[in-house]
């Protein structure tokens, strides 16, 4: 899997777990950024995939056959301020 965008030391990796151990932060009143970061970039793919789409004749009716692609690079899509991964595309 090729992944395009890769970037060394984004800004967020500058960012501190706010998940500790004491009771204020084990429910914090907003969100872990870096947490919420991390579960981001571990969504990407790793691997490559298939996806399954329908095919459409000259006038744009389906068919109601299936075409199969498999997918080897997908290119992130970033954030500006911290430069967190906001999706991907293939």
């Amino acid at each position: 899997m090729k992944i395009n965008k890769t970037l060394k030391h984004p800004r967020w990796y500058d960012i501190h777990c706010c998940c500790g151990i004491t009771t204020e932060d084990k429910h914090p009143i907003k969100e872990c950024l870096h947490c919420k970061f991390e579960a981001c970039e571990k969504s990407l793919p790793k691997k490559d995939f298939q996806v399954c789409y329908p095919v459409f004749d000259e006038k744009g009716n389906d068919t109601g056959k299936k075409e199969t692609k498999t997918i080897s690079e997908v290119t992130i899509v970033r954030g500006d301020k911290y430069q967190d991964i906001i999706g991907w595309s293939f």
